[in-house]
């Protein structure tokens, strides 16, 4: 069972006030910046999906960057709480 999915960032020329319902399938997350937004891929998706549906909405990508989920990613999603407490 794969645990994570891939996780790309995107740069975008627009500021947004919310990440458009439309990519609501790639998981978006805004990011307080208004022109960066995170998504989670799952395995049926690819960045070029992603990235013909941001170009289709009108909106200018920059940049982007993808990679695979790390433990933190892992954790986040698994259990909804942020990990690195110190244990005793």
């Amino acid at each position: 069972r794969k645990l994570g999915n891939r996780l790309v960032s995107v740069d975008l020329e627009e500021r947004l006030d919310a990440a458009p319902a439309e990519l609501a399938a790639f998981n978006p997350h805004l990011k307080k910046s208004g022109s960066e937004i995170s998504f989670s891929l799952n395995e049926q998706q690819t960045p070029v999906d992603l990235l013909e549906r941001i170009r289709g909405l009108g909106l200018n990508p920059l940049d982007m960057e993808t990679r695979p989920p790390n433990l933190e990613d892992v954790f986040l999603r698994l259990t909804g709480k942020k990990g690195g407490g110190n244990a005793d």
